[in-house]
C-alpha cells in the first residue's frame, strides 16, 4: 500500500467520533491480528445482534459473538481489514472497508463491504445494539478441487484443500470449548 493509503486509513480509523466505532476496529484488529475474540464480545451486550451476508442465521449475545467472529477467523490463515469511508450519525455507524489476506491453501483472498453498527442506549453512553456485515460471499467461498483436477475448473488453484477447509488451524483462535 502506498504512504497516502496508510495516511489515508489511519485517518479514518483516528478521526472515529463514536467510541462504540474505534473500541469495534481495535476489536476488529485484535481477532485479524492475534485470533483474540475478547474485546469484541465484551463490546456487545446480552441482546447484540451479529448478523453477516450468508447462510447462517444472525447471533445473539456474548455465545453469538463468539460463534460469528471465530467463524469469520477461521475461515481464514491471514486476513487484515482497510477501512475507505465511514458515515457516522447518533444511531448508526456505517464502516465500509477492503479485506485483503489468504486462505489456508495460501490462495489470496480480497473482497469488499461494509458494516453497519447499530447503537442504542443513550447519546451520551451509547451501546452497540446490533451488528451486520454486508460483501460479496463469493469472493471468500471455499472450493475444493475435484478428484484429477487440482484447479477446480477455474485455472487458479483452490483456495482451501479438502483437508484444511475452513478448520481454523493457523487462525490464532484457542479452543474456547
Amino acid at each position: 500500500m502506498s504512504a497516502d493509503g496508510d495516511t489515508d486509513q489511519a485517518a479514518i480509523e483516528t478521526g472515529l467520533a463514536s467510541p462504540v466505532a474505534r473500541r469495534f476496529v481495535e476489536a476488529l484488529r485484535a481477532i485479524e491480528d492475534r485470533g483474540d475474540l475478547d474485546g469484541m464480545i465484551a463490546l456487545g451486550g446480552e441482546t447484540t445482534r451479529w448478523w453477516g451476508t450468508g447462510p447462517d442465521e444472525a447471533q445473539s449475545g456474548p455465545d453469538g459473538a463468539q460463534r460469528f467472529w471465530s467463524g469469520y477467523r477461521r475461515a481464514f490463515a491471514e486476513i487484515e481489514s482497510e477501512f475507505t469511508d465511514v458515515t457516522e450519525t447518533s444511531s448508526r455507524i456505517v464502516l465500509e472497508w477492503t479485506s485483503r489476506g489468504r486462505h489456508h491453501s495460501g490462495a489470496p483472498v480480497r473482497y469488499t463491504g461494509a458494516t453497519v453498527l447499530a447503537l442504542g442506549g443513550s447519546p451520551d453512553e451509547p451501546e452497540l445494539a446490533a451488528v451486520r456485515l454486508y460483501y460479496d460471499t463469493a469472493a471468500t467461498l471455499v472450493q475444493a478441487p475435484e478428484p484429477g483436477n487440482p484447479h477446480a475448473g477455474d485455472g487458479e488453484p483452490p483456495m482451501l484443500d479438502r483437508e484444511t477447509a475452513a478448520s481454523g488451524r493457523n487462525s490464532g483462535l484457542t479452543d474456547r470449548g
